[in-house]
């Protein structure tokens, strides 16, 4: 394969075994030692450390520009992008070539409609969406019982696209699901400060193999440095806007799509752009789930207001998972990644919904990130835990079982989220 413009611009593969000779190649290990060299400054300026109770300032003002009416709310089919409907069950989702062992794909009586109302153009971004209708389950909706902490029985491709390219507002990655005609409902993903959507793939993808459509976009260049980047709220006003268009996934990614509300899901500060986002949008999502989430200040220069500190009226269940060795600190350059009173502890305290919140003791903050990502000079920073991979596991498969019990309609699934067959040692905090 050549790495024409073409090719890097838009990639596709069919799942996390195939190779893609664009792709970044991961950096010398020499350059990655040179992370630690720039701790101090990072640590000066990064979302990830103010944890001074005396820093709290006033609400964020909300921004009144774009106000959706009902043309630019979630369409009126629950079901769209099937018009060729089929049963599928455990051998169908066998020719994807995973383990299909426990899978329950129920399917209705119920006929996929082939009139699909409007076509919505999946470059228009519209407004703001201030209330999102219950419009019911649709027709035919994907359900798992796959094990949760094993891939799934779907088969996933990955999809990328560039700012721009089929009318996305910015970069993004999506692993896509392959359920037949049946519809997958949404998720998107907000990575962290100074992170990119692609150095989760690992999980994104054994959540999007259990029948997710798993979107996380780029809010800014990943380039290691924390200078001219967007404030928690322009990126939660900027998160949105990806969540509007994916209005049009269907079209833009090929597979039906579960029209209601989406999930959404964020790692260190991408939790408090998610709660930014639900904090003037209350029915943006019908479910959230944050990832050893940061209320910081982004730094003692950033002077951003915790939103923890503001009323949240949402009432969308959070799944809150932290993490044993997020507060440690590594010295004087090496500050805590999730300091005590900005972490897991206080976004559950501060929720309005129901809550599940648990704590990985052993592991560290950016133990979910996929090994070695390419290029990441500050992955390195902070404690991590003996074995990262059944950390991410771990955060997989929790991801799993909250999403399938709030997205999927299976409620039973939430009883995984306790299990205690977790690949690592958790404390329970709640419910």
């Amino acid at each position: 394969m050549r790495c024409t413009p073409d090719a890097l611009r838009r990639r596709e593969r069919p799942d996390a075994h195939g190779s893609n000779p664009c792709s970044a190649r991961p950096a010398p290990a020499h350059l990655r030692a040179c992370g630690i060299a720039v701790l101090g400054l990072l640590a000066l300026l990064s979302a990830c450390e103010s944890s001074n109770p005396a820093a709290r300032d006033a609400a964020p003002a909300t921004s009144d520009a774009g106000r959706a009416d009902d043309a630019g709310r979630w369409g009126d089919d629950a079901l769209v992008g099937a018009t060729d409907a089929r049963p599928a069950d455990a051998s169908e989702a066998d020719a994807g070539g995973t383990d299909a062992e426990g899978l329950d794909a129920r399917a209705s009586d119920a006929t996929v409609p082939t009139d699909l109302g409007p076509a919505v153009d999946a470059g228009d971004a519209g407004g703001p969406v201030d209330a999102m209708p219950d419009l019911g389950p649709p027709a035919v909706l994907f359900q798992g019982d796959a094990p949760i902490y094993s891939p799934g029985p779907l088969a996933v491709r990955r999809v990328d696209l560039a700012e721009g390219e089929a009318g996305a507002p910015t970069a993004l990655v999506a692993f896509v699901p392959d359920a037949g005609a049946l519809a997958v409902p949404l998720v998107v993903f907000q990575h962290g400060f100074l992170m990119s959507g692609p150095w989760y793939s690992e999980v994104l993808q054994h959540l999007a193999s259990h029948g997710f459509l798993v979107v996380a976009p780029q809010m800014y260049a990943a380039d290691n440095l924390p200078f001219g980047k967007p404030s928690s709220v322009e990126e939660a006003e900027a998160a949105t806007a990806v969540v509007r268009w994916l209005r049009g996934a269907e079209t833009t990614f090929g597979v039906p799509v579960d029209r209601r509300a989406p999930g959404l899901a964020g790692h260190s500060r991408g939790g408090k752009v998610i709660w930014t986002q639900l904090s003037t949008e209350a029915d943006l999502a019908r479910a959230i789930a944050g990832i050893d989430p940061v209320d910081g200040t982004g730094g003692p220069l950033g002077g951003e207001t915790r939103i923890l500190d503001t009323e949240l009226t949402f009432t969308a269940p959070a799944l809150i998972l932290g993490t044993g060795l997020g507060g440690q600190t590594g010295g004087p350059f090496a500050p805590a990644c999730a300091p005590e009173g900005d972490n897991h502890t206080r976004f559950a305290e501060r929720s309005p919904g129901e809550v599940w919140h648990s704590v990985a003791t052993d592991y560290g903050h950016n133990d979910l990130l996929d090994p070695n990502p390419p290029g990441c000079l500050v992955c390195g920073v902070c404690a991590a835990g003996p074995m990262p991979a059944e950390f991410r596991r771990f955060v997989a498969g929790q991801l799993t079982a909250f999403f399938r019990g709030t997205l999927q309609d299976v409620p039973a699934a939430l009883d995984l989220i306790d299990d205690p067959s977790a690949p690592v040692a958790r404390t329970i905090e709640s419910p």
